[in-house]
C-alpha cells in the first residue's frame, strides 16, 4: 500500500468463504483496515436445520451421498450433494458437515437465461469456425488424414507384455481376443440407474471406467470387457493398476512411483487397514471451498475406490426387473445373488453363479448361455421400460 510518499506491504493471508479478517495499517495522519472475502449479506427469508442424514458406501465409512432437510417459511426441503435447492434468486448446495453441524453454500443465482444466451454465443462460434476454411479445425482435420496410416501401424507395433505374471498376461490376453461376443451381449443388457433411467450396460460399463481410471478402454479391452472382467475375476483385477492417482503426496502415502498414473486397488490397503481412512475422513470435513489439491485427490480417489469394489459386486448392475415393486424399480446383480425372492430369481442366481464361474474359467462360449438368460427374463418382466433394439444400438455405437 501506498499514501503519499509512505509505501507498506500488507499480507492478508488466503481467502476462504469465511468473512475477511482485517488487517490494520498506520499511515501519519491516518489508520486503514485492509482485508478481502465474501461480503455478508442478510437473506430476506430464514432457514432452519431439521435433520441431516449421511449414507455410507456398503462395507465402510465414506459417505456415499448426505444430505440437509431445511425449512423455510414453514416448508421444507432437501439439500443434497448433488441436488441443489432454489427458493427466489437464492440456490442452496450442500458443502459440507461436521459432527454437529452442517454447512450449505448459498448463491444468488440470476436464473438460466445468461447461460443459454452464452451457449448460443459459444455455438454460433463454433459454426462460423467449422465453415472458415482458414479455420485451426480444418487444419487439424487435414492432419490426421495423413497421419492415420502411420498411427495405425505403430500403434500395432506398441503392443508390448505389460504383466509380469504370466497367469494375469494370459488372462488378459484371452479376455481381450475370445470374449468378444460375450462382452457385447454383455454390454448389450439393459440396466436401470440410480436416477431411473435405462441405458446399456456398455454405456455404464464406460462411465465406471472413466470414473475409476480417467480412461475409455484398457490396455486392449473395452469398457464391457474390463467391468465383465471385475465382476467375474475379482481378486486378479485388484492386482492390476486401474486406480487414477494424481498427486504426489497420495501416491508417497501408498507406495506409487511418482511417475506412474495408475494404482492397484491392492495399494491402497494393508493386511488389516485402508490406509487412507482417517486422511479421507478428515478431508469430507473440510468446506470444499478451502480443500487443498491433496484433499480433492484423496475423496476423488476414495469414490473411485469404492466405485470400483462396488463394481467388482454387481452393486451398480440393475438388470434384473423387480416383479413386486410398484414403482417399477430393477435389482443388482449383487441383491439377487445374495437374496432371491422367489423362484425365477433363484434361477437367476444360478445363472449369475454360472456366468461368474465360466467367465472365471475363460470359457466364454458357454458364459453366453446364461447372458441370453438373463436378457430373455429382462424382456419378460420389463418390458414396459426396456430398450427397443434401435435404442440399444444407436448408444452403443
Amino acid at each position: 500500500m501506498s499514501y503519499k510518499e509512505e509505501k507498506k506491504v500488507v499480507e492478508l493471508g488466503e481467502s476462504s468463504y469465511e468473512l475477511p479478517v482485517f488487517v490494520y495499517v498506520e499511515f501519519n495522519d491516518f489508520r486503514v483496515g485492509v482485508g478481502y472475502g465474501p461480503i455478508a449479506h442478510k437473506l430476506p427469508f430464514s432457514v432452519d436445520l431439521k435433520r441431516f442424514d449421511i449414507v455410507y458406501y456398503p462395507g465402510g465409512y465414506s459417505p456415499a451421498t448426505y444430505s440437509s432437510l431445511i425449512s423455510i417459511d414453514n416448508k421444507e426441503h432437501s439439500v443434497g450433494m448433488n441436488a441443489p435447492f432454489r427458493v427466489k434468486d437464492y440456490a442452496f448446495y450442500q458443502s459440507s458437515y461436521s459432527k454437529d453441524s452442517t454447512t450449505l453454500w448459498v448463491n444468488k443465482d440470476p436464473g438460466k437465461w445468461p447461460t443459454y444466451f452464452g451457449y448460443a454465443l459459444l455455438f454460433l462460434g463454433l459454426i462460423l469456425n467449422i465453415f472458415d476454411k482458414k479455420s485451426r479445425i480444418r487444419l487439424l482435420v487435414k492432419r490426421v488424414r495423413r497421419l492415420e496410416a502411420a498411427l495405425g501401424v505403430a500403434l500395432i507395433c506398441s503392443i508390448t507384455p505389460l504383466h509380469a505374471g504370466e497367469y494375469e498376461e494370459a488372462y488378459l490376453n484371452d479376455l481381450r481376443t475370445k470374449s468378444i461376443a460375450l462382452s457385447d451381449s454383455w454390454g448389450s443388457l439393459v440396466v436401470q440407474t440410480k436416477a431411473g433411467r435405462m441405458k446399456p450396460l456398455d454405456t455404464l460399463s464406460r462411465e465406471i471406467l472413466s470414473k475409476i481410471s480417467g480412461k475409455e478402454s484398457y490396455q486392449g479391452l473395452s469398457a464391457s470387457q474390463v467391468l465383465l472382467g471385475m465382476f467375474t475375476h475379482q481378486n486378479l483385477w485388484k492386482r492390476l493398476p486401474l486406480i487414477k492417482v494424481k498427486t504426489p503426496k497420495l501416491k508417497e502415502i501408498i507406495g506409487l512411483d511418482k511417475e506412474e498414473k495408475l494404482a492397484k486397488f491392492e495399494d491402497f490397503f494393508t493386511d488389516r487397514s485402508y490406509k487412507l481412512e482417517k486422511l479421507v475422513g478428515e478431508a469430507l470435513k473440510v468446506s470444499p471451498g478451502r480443500r487443498s489439491t491433496f484433499d480433492k485427490d484423496l475423496i476423488a480417489v476414495d469414490e473411485r475406490l469404492n466405485v470400483a469394489l462396488m463394481s467388482s459386486y454387481g452393486a451398480f448392475f440393475k438388470i434384473i426387473p423387480d416383479q413386486s415393486s410398484p414403482s417399477n424399480s430393477w435389482k443388482s446383480v449383487d441383491a439377487v445373488y445374495k437374496a432371491p425372492a422367489n423362484e425365477k430369481e433363484e434361477e437367476i442366481a444360478s445363472h449369475i453363479v454360472r456366468l461368474m464361474d465360466r467367465a472365471f474359467a475363460r470359457n466364454f462360449e458357454d458364459a453366453m448361455e446364461s447372458i441370453v438368460f438373463i436378457d430373455n427374463y429382462a424382456k419378460a418382466y420389463g418390458e414396459d421400460h426396456y430398450l427397443d433394439s434401435r435404442k440399444l444400438k444407436t448408444e452403443i455405437i
